[in-house]
């Protein structure tokens, strides 16, 4: 995932429940935290919470 405005509007956030990554980038992240429990959680966590099928349907029905 690479930051937008949209990821922030979302809630993502670098090295708390997510990690941004490139092309340039991705394999040094990928072994520097791909054990990191504590932001796998965060992120399932976060998940569970804001990003649901039923979160999206709450915010179309708001939307309209």
């Amino acid at each position: 995932i690479q930051p937008t405005i949209d990821t922030d509007e979302l809630g993502f956030i670098n090295y708390k429940n997510c990690i941004f990554i490139n092309e340039k980038n991705y394999n040094e992240k990928i072994k520097k935290h791909l054990f990191d429990e504590e932001i796998a959680i965060n992120a399932r966590n976060f998940i569970k919470e804001k990003h649901l099928f039923s979160n999206r349907i709450d915010i179309i029905k708001n939307i309209l």
